[in-house]
């Protein structure tokens, strides 16, 4: 590119600027102070990595200011031209014809917003929307970084990379239960919200769920290109004031553009962006940030910090107490299965302990399938008895029929062979509550106030569950 620029610079002159961008690219490659240093997994003994990766935030940022000025002034030079063939200033050639359009668009309207995603998911920045704010304030304002510094700078000698820190991560892990992606605005607004997907998405985060913001999918992560112009040229405005009140959190961003569709992530991913999420706020909450550079975190002792060196002893030492602790479990292990295998008076006992335990566990789990069972058999007659009232509203009609799928999938969970006790007393409390003198209240406003109807509805979903088990 150089090489075309020196002996053509009329015609190859458009392409000055991608040259100083690769340029500077190449000066600042071994600039290990230019780079993020946390690391995005928790090691051993909850420590995370401090060694330089990818670019630093503000570079990043900086990076996309000077491409999408790049592209303004690309734009005026196409635009000029323009004019120039159109009045006769320049011949009409099929050179100057395709010199009257741009050469090149480094950044698309869809790559702002897949920008602004990547950016607020990771917490780059305390400000969500920072990337539409930058390319509008180039558009709009022409307010353009060229890397005017670019010629001034010296390349950084290639040197090694440092060597590793270990920051000890307060709690030993990212996350809490109303972080990342959690969307808690269905449940303070939309009765059973967390069952609608149009409202939320439930993941399985480890031994437990997270309900999540509603999200689409697609075998890879893709932005709408329509909604992403709508967003930037519309929605933005009125979006900036809120930003400005500091009403949003560095994620906000993130959690709208997937419940707007605009992004539209990978097919089984929810549960690694929303730890994604999590880290970022993690570190946010915590004041970790490249904005603050390494040797000021180790200065301001704030976190345990050690060496390389120092960590390998730390992890070898926490290896050898559990191959210890293993060791006894193991000669634990062995003795039980010893005593068990010959019938002694403890091995008679252990057994019985066992058993014991699978059947309160047993039991627990029947218990809660049976209040689901019940409460879905309940929901269902409440929500059929509403749409009668409430025939215009179709709404009502879509809530019912995913209180419906709900109620089967329950029926179907005790319908298995090791739950069949549970539809058998579901089956028998509905028969109290659908008999000719009950009276007992169930909580359901429409059920307790349309006895009548709601037996008949119950004598039905009854028969239907009798036939299910005979």
């Amino acid at each position: 590119m150089e090489t075309l620029l020196r002996t053509d610079p009329e015609k190859y002159g458009y392409q000055a600027g991608l040259s100083r961008l690769q340029r500077f690219l190449s000066k600042i490659q071994y600039d290990w102070s230019l780079r993020d240093y946390i690391g995005r997994k928790v090691f051993e003994g909850g420590y995370v990595r401090l060694q330089p990766n990818i670019f630093s935030s503000s570079l990043t940022e900086r990076l996309f200011h000077a491409c999408c000025s790049l592209d303004y002034v690309e734009a005026r030079r196409a635009a000029e031209h323009r004019r120039k063939l159109l009045s006769g200033e320049v011949d009409d050639t099929a050179y100057n014809r395709r010199m009257a359009e741009p050469q090149f668009r480094l950044v698309q309207e869809a790559n702002v917003i897949h920008v602004d995603f990547l950016w607020s998911l990771h917490c780059f920045n305390p400000r969500p929307f920072r990337a539409i704010e930058i390319y509008r304030r180039v558009w709009e304002e022409a307010d353009l970084d060229l890397l005017e510094d670019e010629p001034d700078m010296q390349p950084v000698p290639r040197t090694p990379m440092p060597a590793p820190l270990w920051m000890k991560l307060p709690g030993g892990r990212f996350g809490t239960a109303y972080d990342g992606l959690t969307d808690t605005l269905p449940l303070m607004t939309y009765f059973d919200g967390q069952a609608d997907p149009r409202a939320s998405r439930s993941l399985k985060t480890g031994e437990s769920s997270s309900v999540v913001v509603a999200f689409e999918e697609e075998d890879e992560l893709t932005v709408e290109e329509d909604t992403a112009s709508w967003i930037i040229w519309h929605e933005y405005d009125g979006l900036r004031q809120r930003i400005a009140d500091g009403e949003f959190t560095p994620t906000t961003a993130a959690q709208y553009l997937l419940r707007y569709g605009t992004v539209r992530i990978s097919k089984g991913k929810g549960a690694v962006y929303h730890r994604l999420a999590q880290r970022g706020q993690t570190f946010s909450r915590l004041g970790i940030g490249d904005r603050v550079s390494l040797p000021e975190l180790v200065a301001s002792r704030r976190f345990k910090i050690l060496s390389d060196s120092a960590y390998r002893q730390v992890v070898a030492r926490k290896l050898r107490g559990q191959i210890k602790k293993f060791r006894f479990w193991a000669c634990v292990a062995a003795c039980v299965q010893l005593h068990v295998h010959n019938k002694t008076a403890l091995g008679e006992r252990i057994l019985t302990l066992l058993e014991g335990e699978r059947e309160q566990q047993q039991g627990a789990i029947q218990a809660k399938l049976k209040a689901g069972m019940m409460d879905a058999v309940l929901t269902l007659c409440n929500q059929r008895l509403r749409v009668k009232e409430n025939t215009n509203q179709p709404e009502e009609f879509r809530y019912y029929r995913a209180v419906r799928a709900r109620f089967m999938r329950h029926l179907s969970e005790c319908l298995k062979p090791e739950n069949g006790g549970v539809i058998r007393d579901v089956i028998w409390e509905l028969r109290v509550l659908s008999s000719a003198h009950g009276t007992t209240k169930t909580g359901f406003y429409y059920v307790d106030s349309n006895r009548p109807t709601a037996k008949g509805l119950l004598n039905r979903l009854l028969m239907r569950m009798v036939k299910q088990v005979v």
